[in-house]
């Protein structure tokens, strides 16, 4: 039992709170035709600019201008689609959700996931519920959810951009679905309170028994309730947007039309309270008239009268009656002034005649039986009055009649009225108002009037009357009875209550708007300020009460440059009263900031010479902005196009085969020789004259692709006018039309002919070089292996005659034994040489950077060369700059190779004078390696192949010189490996210095 009581207790808590669940959740109703088509204009309106939005938003984020037209392309289709089918709600909202919610995933990866991209899902959100419709909003939620919670977990560095959420894909798709939930819950609410508030408006219409019915300054019927249409026999569609004076009966002889003329609109936009209720006649729809009884009230947005509620009620009964009455009244007036002209005669004839008083007695006996009958006519026609009419005596103020419309109002019959007073039948609290008033009509022996009183009724609830009381006296002058007639107004009460609540509707909707409606009076030149909505300090930072006060607290925030057209401008509306619009720069008194504005306005002239602005001012300062920044984006992509020197075009291709050029850049007339005008007018012209014949079948199948819808590419000839050939890519990408039918190609001619000439020629060089670096390998190989081994044997038998000074002619021996050891030195080397050649081209040789002095560097390089440069007669000079770093980092081995290599040149080709090796620092990043000559110098042709592997400079000089011509080549390789540069400075006859410029290293050992 205990196991059945939990889980029913289960049971029923999980019903309860799905029944309360459903209660917050929307209804889902479908919103009125003309409203949903207005809200649907307008989030279509969103969606293709955000077509437009994604395109600029790509180029923003440095897109190729083809992908971020791909990208925005991608929601025409579903704006196409929200726009199409007429009448399919459903699938025109669900179309324009998908594509906005597509957008911001769009917004997303363009900006590489940003978390401020995020945010517009959250923006769209709000813009779909708008709709209030569960379906498009489904949809929503199902792309957030697959986008976030499949497509980020799968690939999250497409949704997210930081590195936690591409390692935790599942944790920021649920804090991100959280905030979506809490977007989407907002929404919820928000559309179940609109919901409410419309539910309860209609509520409130289709329950009053009163007639109710909208209609603008024009007299045009903007809404009814059910009971109007009941009235009158039409349906409501049938008459919204036609004339309220088309159901009003027209008097023959009457020109004012009501509802229509100046006089009523006048009146209407004079009065500040509900005017009173007037009798008219209205039309039913079958041609028959009815008396009614209506209350028209002007409707006000911003203080501003743009219209009317008439409210009416059928009181054709009640006239009737009331005529009844009236005609009754007179009847028993005249009968009673009969009667007592008779009783005259009669007592003159009982004071002449007393044989004629039995007759007398008769007759008044007969007039009183007549009076009798009047009295009880009057009784049924007060029985059948639509009004609550009742009488009290004055003693105890208890009941004595009680009409059949006071049985309704009351909700109680007249036996259980009759003979009680009120503190019998009401509350202590109404008995108590009810008799004072009571006594006070006696007090007074007057009319009171009592606008508003209510009473509690069993059957009807509260109902709110409003009462007259008059006493009624008797033959001695003093009241005998108390008369009231009460009439239930209780359903005015409801229809002023709603009124006033829509009111306060449409001022909330002013205050909230997102810009600030006025309205301004031009009265004889003289301006003055009626409205100002309170948006006006948060847009332009100006106190409306400062406005309202003066206008020229807001027109001295003009810029000056704008004041000019500022008046201008709104003299001109004044004067044509016409349409005002004006955009300018304002600047913002409260911060100091210039604020773009935009006035709107649509001036009238009143009877008096008035003219009146009603309009509203925006702050456009962040569309202005937009547009400043969209005008440089388009300028820079101008310069782009005209900087680009290939040619451009776009060809439309029809279902039939047929192309037309949509546009040609004018770089085609310099690429092929032909003026623009020959392509713009005949498609063919290139494929038919440019193209070479040899290369027609290719570009003919290309042709065929591009077709297909299939992009291409392809490299051909064409013959220029002037009849050169010019090799071209041409690139085509293909896209179709909205109709899905027509393609449109995207294309671009690129001039390659020089880099075809390149490639030819590099291709011969690559199978030249190719060719030498073999022969070159193979002899570098050959020499160093046929010449290091008997090398290596002659400085090791030379090394041992040198020791042998002991032995006869020891010193020829020794000059023998130098020479070999200078010949074997020699040829070390060439074979050196060789071995660095060969390892600098096979990139096999290796720098050990190591840290070392300046002074050693040179210290090492000149102890190997001083005697070369003495046996020649020359000087050798060092010079270190004190610029210099006292420590230097590289491969101090290869750079003393370096400056041996230069000194061992520039002795050898130099005769007298000296040889110069200079250190100094160019720049606080670099030093330098000098090597400077007093020879016979290089010929400015040799500079261009002096560096080169195996060459030397012609001539006879040359010739006497031994080498191999590897020497500089070397340099020039190690130099390059050490990211330096080599310069060379000579002349025939002035000597030469070359200069090797190196980076700075850091001080520390490091190996390459």
């Amino acid at each position: 039992m205990l196991a059945d009581s939990t889980g029913y207790r289960f049971t029923t808590t999980i019903a309860s709170l799905l029944k309360n669940i459903k209660g917050i959740l929307p209804e889902g109703k479908s919103l009125p035709d003309d409203s949903w088509e207005a809200r649907h204009r307008g989030i279509l309106t969103l969606l293709w600019l955000h077509v437009i939005g994604v395109v600029c938003f790509g180029l923003f984020m440095g897109e190729e201008l083809g992908h971020s037209l791909l990208e925005g392309s991608i929601l025409v289709p579903m704006a196409i689609a929200a726009g199409w089918l007429k009448g399919h709600r459903k699938f025109r909202s669900a179309m324009t959700s998908l594509g906005l919610i597509t957008a911001s995933a769009l917004f997303i990866h363009l900006s590489g996931g940003y978390i401020e991209a995020h945010f517009h899902f959250f923006v769209m959100l709000a813009v779909i519920v708008l709709y209030q419709d569960w379906f498009p909003f489904l949809v929503a939620i199902g792309y957030v959810f697959f986008h976030h919670g499949v497509a980020g977990v799968i690939d999250p560095t497409a949704v997210y951009n930081h590195p936690d959420a591409f390692a935790h894909p599942w944790k920021w798709a649920t804090i991100h679905g959280a905030f979506i939930l809490a977007a989407s819950v907002a929404g919820l609410i928000s559309w179940r309170v609109n919901e409410s508030l419309r539910t309860t408006i209609e509520l409130i219409l289709n329950s009053t028994g009163e007639g109710i019915i909208g209609i603008d300054l024009h007299g045009k019927i903007t809404f009814m309730n059910p009971a109007a249409a009941e009235m009158t026999g039409y349906e409501v569609k049938e008459l919204m947007g036609h004339r309220l004076s088309g159901l009003f009966y027209q008097a023959e002889g009457t020109t004012a039309r009501p509802f229509e003329s100046k006089a009523w609109i006048k009146a209407l936009t004079e009065k500040d309270c509900v005017q009173s209720a007037i009798e008219g006649t209205f039309w039913h729809k079958d041609r028959t008239t009815f008396a009614a009884e209506y209350i028209c009230t002007p409707i006000r947005k911003a203080g501003i009268v743009v219209g009317a509620v008439v409210v009416f009620k059928n009181v054709t009964e009640r006239l009737q009656a009331q005529a009844a009455l009236q005609k009754a009244k007179e009847e028993l007036e005249i009968r009673v002034k009969e009667r007592t002209a008779d009783l005259e005669e009669a007592n003159m004839r009982l004071r002449f005649e007393l044989t004629e008083r039995q007759r007398a007695e008769a007759d008044l006996a007969k007039r009183a039986t007549e009076l009798e009958e009047s009295r009880s006519f009057l009784n049924s026609i007060i029985e059948s009055l639509p009004t609550m009419l009742f009488t009290k005596e004055t003693q105890d103020f208890r009941y004595t009649h009680f009409n059949r419309a006071a049985e309704e109002i009351t909700g109680r019959s007249a036996a259980e009225i009759i003979g009680k007073n009120d503190y019998d039948l009401f509350s202590a609290t109404e008995a108590g108002f009810f008799t004072d008033k009571d006594r006070e009509a006696l007090a007074e022996g007057a009319l009171v009037d009592i606008p508003e009183q209510t009473i509690h009724t069993p059957h009807k609830g509260v109902r709110f009357l409003h009462t007259r009381k008059i006493p009624i006296m008797g033959a001695d002058g003093k009241p005998k009875y108390l008369l009231g007639i009460s009439e239930d107004i209780t359903e005015r009460k409801l229809a002023e209550a709603a009124l006033i609540d829509s009111e306060a509707r449409y001022r909330a909707i002013a205050t909230t708007m997102p810009g600030t409606i006025y309205q301004f009076t031009s009265r004889n030149g003289v301006w003055t300020v009626d409205y100002v909505a309170p948006q006006v300090f948060e847009f332009f930072g100006i106190d409306p009460a400062d406005i309202l006060q003066d206008l020229n607290n807001f027109t001295c925030h003009i810029h000056p440059d704008d004041i000019g057209n500022f008046v201008e401008s709104v003299a001109e509306a004044v004067e044509n009263l016409s349409c005002w619009n004006f955009e300018g720069r304002l600047i913002n008194p409260t911060t100091g900031e210039l604020v773009w504005w935009q006035g709107l306005s649509t001036p009238i002239s009143t009877t008096k010479g008035e003219a009146i602005f009603n309009g509203i001012l925006l702050n456009i300062t962040e569309r202005k902005q937009a547009e400043a920044a969209l005008r440089q984006s388009e300028q820079r992509f101008r310069q782009v196009v005209s900087s680009i020197s290939d040619h451009i075009y776009v060809t439309k291709l029809t279902t039939t085969g047929e192309a037309t050029n949509l546009y040609v850049s004018p770089h085609i007339a310099p690429l092929t020789g032909y003026p623009i005008d020959k392509f713009i007018k005949d498609w063919n012209f290139w494929p038919s004259t440019l193209i070479h014949p040899d290369d027609k079948a290719a570009a003919t199948i290309q042709a065929k692709q591009l077709a297909k819808g299939e992009s291409s590419e392809l490299e051909y000839r064409i013959i220029r006018a002037d009849g050169n050939i010019v090799w071209v890519r041409d690139s085509g990408r293909v896209e179709r039309e909205r109709n899905g039918q027509e393609l449109i190609i995207y294309g671009l001619v690129s001039d390659i002919t020089g880099r075809k000439q390149e490639e030819m020629i590099l291709e011969m060089a690559r199978d030249q070089a190719l060719e030498s670096s073999r022969l070159k390998t193979e002899l570098l190989a050959k020499v160093s292996h046929e010449l290091r081994t008997p090398l290596n044997a002659i400085l090791g038998f030379a090394e041992l005659l040198k020791l042998q000074v002991d032995a006869p002619d020891a010193g020829k021996q020794r000059r023998m034994t130098n020479e070999i050891i200078d010949s074997a030195h020699y040829l070390t080397d060439i074979v050196n040489e060789l071995l660095d050649q060969a390892q600098l081209e096979a990139g096999r040789l290796v720098l050990n950077t190591h840290c070392f002095t300046p002074f050693d560097l040179i210290d090492g390089a000149l102890a190997r060369m001083n005697v070369l440069a003495r046996t020649k007669g020359l000087s050798l000079i060092s010079d270190i700059d004190n610029a210099v770093p006292p420590t230097l980092c590289g491969d101090m081995d290869r750079l003393q190779q370096i400056l041996v290599n230069l000194i061992s040149n520039a002795i050898k080709f130099t005769t007298t004078g000296s040889v110069q090796v200079r250190l100094y620092c160019p720049d606080t990043h670099h030093w330098a390696l000098q090597v400077s000559d007093t020879g016979s110098g290089i010929p400015s042709e040799a500079h261009s192949y002096i560096f080169e592997p195996f060459r030397q400079v012609d001539g006879s000089m040359t010739r006497k010189q031994p080498g191999t011509g590897l020497g500089l080549s070397i340099v020039k390789q190690l130099t390059t490996m050490m990211d330096g540069e080599i310069i060379l400075e000579s002349a025939i006859g002035r000597g030469s210095t070359f200069t090797i410029i190196l980076p700075m290293q850091p001080t520390e050992e490091i190996v390459i």
